[in-house]
């Protein structure tokens, strides 16, 4: 875990891939030049320990944050940086981000964000048991031999943009509010500000991207489902909106080129 932060000196790595990615590891073709990967299957090398539902994952959490902690204080150490704080600077601290936080997420992109997210939860409840019926007829059909390779093509399409639907849900939000930090004026040093300029960007590209995926996943669910097309339109019209919405507030992120996967030979 302590390599993670130094400077990488091995060419096998490409440097800050993990910045700008949406830390969906297994489906990512660059893990093996990424370091933050590795890291995670020293922790989560088990399927037991990759199930949040498991408490073998949440044991594996618990090293992840005491060796990060060790990590993180060592380094400090080196540098001779005080990692004490008064209980006045606590509160300060908490202050300025509860602050922060109000002010960012009243925001346009982020509350059509939030929304969104909202739009996820609500069509699912409702739906649930139009899904489970679709997936009880395939699997019939199945049995009984009937075309079943479509059947089975078909079926695999539903979940998977189901999958993808769910990754992206609260993923899109989060990053948009990371994104309109730019607009922080509790930063005032030009070094922080351009710093900061240059995050925006790569977290609005990779939430835009999110958008995308996800647009192509309600798509792929709405022509197998047409019974509930005009529910799921309901939800593309607004995933356009908010996706217009998101390009011109970050006019500069399509352009972010991204480590790794925006390079010349790359387009992911």
């Amino acid at each position: 875990m302590k390599d993670i932060i130094e400077e990488d000196k091995e060419p096998k790595f490409i440097s800050g891939i993990h910045n700008y990615c949406d830390a969906w590891c297994d489906r990512c073709a660059f893990t093996e030049k990424c370091k933050i990967s590795p890291a995670q299957d020293e922790y989560f090398d088990t399927p037991e320990k990759k199930d949040i539902n498991n408490k073998e994952f949440w044991d594996s959490m618990g090293k992840v944050f005491a060796d990060t902690l060790k990590m993180i204080t060592e380094k400090c150490e080196e540098m001779g940086i005080d990692t004490n704080f008064t209980s006045e600077e606590i509160e300060e601290y908490a202050e300025k981000e509860e602050r922060r936080r109000k002010k960012t997420k009243n925001k346009i992109v982020p509350k059509m964000a939030q929304k969104y997210s909202d739009m996820i939860t609500e069509w699912f409840e409702k739906e649930n048991n139009t899904l489970k019926e679709k997936a009880e007829t395939m699997n019939s059909l199945h049995a009984a031999g009937i075309d079943s390779s479509d059947i089975v093509i078909e079926g695999a399409y539903i979940e998977d943009a189901i999958e993808v639907i769910y990754w992206y849900q609260h993923f899109i939000y989060v990053k948009f509010m990371r994104a309109m930090l730019r607009d922080d004026d509790e930063f005032e040093n030009p070094d922080i500000k351009e710093a900061m300029a240059y995050d925006s960007n790569g977290s609005a590209k990779i939430a835009l991207i999110g958008i995308d995926r996800s647009i192509s996943a309600w798509g792929s669910l709405q022509k197998r489902l047409p019974e509930r097309s005009d529910d799921i339109l309901d939800i593309l019209v607004h995933l356009e909106r908010l996706r217009k919405k998101a390009e011109k507030e970050f006019p500069n992120a399509r352009k972010f080129k991204r480590p790794g996967f925006d390079s010349a030979e790359n387009s992911f």
